[in-house]
C-alpha cells in the first residue's frame, strides 16, 4: 500500500506533506488506489463433462460435438479453433445451450452449461396460412 502511494506522489509530483492537508488530493489518491489496486479473482475448478470431439471440415470452420448435438464455435481463444467458448447450432432460434473448452494435459476437455437441448420450446418462425 505504501508504496501505491509512493507511486502516487511521483505521477503527480505532490510533497507528501501536502497530501494530507489537501482533502481534495487525499479523494484523488482513494481514487487512484481504487483503480489500482490488484482484484482478488476467482478460479472455476476445472471440472470438465468429458473429452470434446470435433468434426473437422477443410474449408468451414469446426464443429464440436456433444450427444450428437452440433455446437458452433462463438469465440477463440487460439490458433487452431478448438478451446474457447461454443454455442448450440440453433442459437440463431433461441437455444441457450453453451459450452466451453479447456486443456487438461494435452487432452481438449469441455464443460457443457445446458445438458439438455430442448429445441420444442425454441422459437421458429411458422407460416399462416389465409
Amino acid at each position: 500500500m505504501h508504496r501505491m502511494i509512493f507511486y502516487y506522489l511521483t505521477l503527480t509530483k505532490l510533497e507528501p506533506s501536502k497530501l494530507y492537508t489537501n482533502p481534495r488530493s487525499h479523494l484523488k489518491l482513494f481514487l487512484f488506489l481504487a483503480v489500482t489496486a490488484p482484484r482478488r479473482q476467482f478460479k472455476k475448478p476445472k471440472d470438465f463433462d468429458g473429452s470434446a470431439e470435433f468434426k473437422l471440415s477443410t474449408r468451414k470452420r469446426p464443429k464440436l460435438i456433444i450427444d450428437n448435438e452440433k455446437y458452433i464455435i462463438h469465440r477463440i481463444r487460439d490458433g487452431n479453433n478448438m478451446m474457447g467458448s461454443w454455442r448450440c447450432r440453433f442459437h440463431h432460434k433461441g437455444c441457450r445451450a453453451r459450452a466451453s473448452t479447456f486443456m487438461v494435459g494435452s487432452d481438449i476437455k469441455y464443460r457443457s452449461s445446458c445438458s439438455s437441448h430442448n429445441h420444442k420450446n425454441v422459437k421458429t418462425k411458422s407460416l399462416k396460412l389465409l
